[in-house]
């Protein structure tokens, strides 16, 4: 089924105050596509053959931010912490190109499209200091890049992130899944709404988010109760400084606009 293409300007609706950008609420998403398992290496002028990620797996504390692309960020972080083998399905490095040039194939949703689109990257098209916490973890650069030549998003252009994208685009990109972004209700000092949005919250425990804080996006990676009171502390991911923060949610609920995530959760 080909899901109808819904891509405009935010909008509200009622007091849910929810932003909608490719999300269509009737059908069935588009569910990830894959490659199939390979052998993934990385350039290297002594040794060719060096894990793309350390220890054979992706993880959330190898992404730091470049410019303007934290909400696309937020939403690679968000997943590969919640499902790292989608995260290294996306990638294939088995082929050359016409050149004889070893490529990496990368699968990202078009929303504009409305289909899965595959970029082809050489290795000298990726900076792998760019979006890494390492040199030598390079595999957040090939998405960024992938990204970047695909756009599709309205906040892509030439070959350059915009600062006002949401979390719900990077999530929808990089899953295929449909998503939305919803601003938070502004009296979070009321004891009922801010117990039922820290029951939002716990979504994250397990699929992935991603949430606005200080204006900047984060990757929601969870939430842990604490006795004695009605909500707790979250995990965040902090793709500018590359590390994750674990926060108390009483303290940092003024600074909290929005959140992203899957529809269907």
């Amino acid at each position: 089924m080909v899901i109808p293409t819904v891509f405009s300007s935010p909008i509200s609706s009622g007091n849910d105050k929810l932003i909608i950008r490719d999300t269509v609420r009737s059908g069935s998403p588009k569910l990830s596509n894959t490659f199939s398992s390979v052998q993934l290496t990385r350039r290297d002028d002594d040794d060719d053959e060096k894990p793309l990620w350390e220890n054979s797996t992706p993880k959330a504390n190898d992404i730091k931010q470049g410019k303007n692309n934290d909400w696309f960020l937020c939403a690679l972080s968000s997943i590969v912490n919640k499902n790292k083998d989608d995260i290294k399905s996306k990638i294939d490095d088995s082929e050359k190109n016409e050149n004889g040039e070893k490529i990496v194939k990368v699968k990202l949703f078009n929303m504009n499209k409305q289909d899965w689109q595959t970029k082809d990257i050489t290795y000298g098209d990726i900076d792998k200091k760019k979006n890494g916490n390492s040199g030598d973890i390079w595999w957040p650069s090939v998405f960024e890049e992938a990204a970047q030549e695909i756009e599709g998003t309205g906040f892509i252009e030439n070959h350059e992130f915009l600062k006002d994208g949401t979390g719900d685009i990077g999530l929808r990109m990089i899953s295929g899944i449909q998503s939305e972004t919803l601003t938070l209700d502004e009296d979070v000092d009321n004891t009922e709404t801010r117990a039922k949005l820290w029951n939002v919250l716990k979504i994250s425990n397990t699929s992935p988010m991603c949430i606005k804080k200080d204006n900047r996006w984060y990757g929601l990676l969870g939430t842990q109760d604490q006795q004695g009171s009605d909500v707790g502390r979250v995990t965040l991911y902090d793709v500018k400084k590359g590390k994750e923060e674990n926060l108390n949610f009483n303290e940092i609920k003024d600074k909290l606009s929005h959140y992203s995530k899957f529809i269907q959760v």
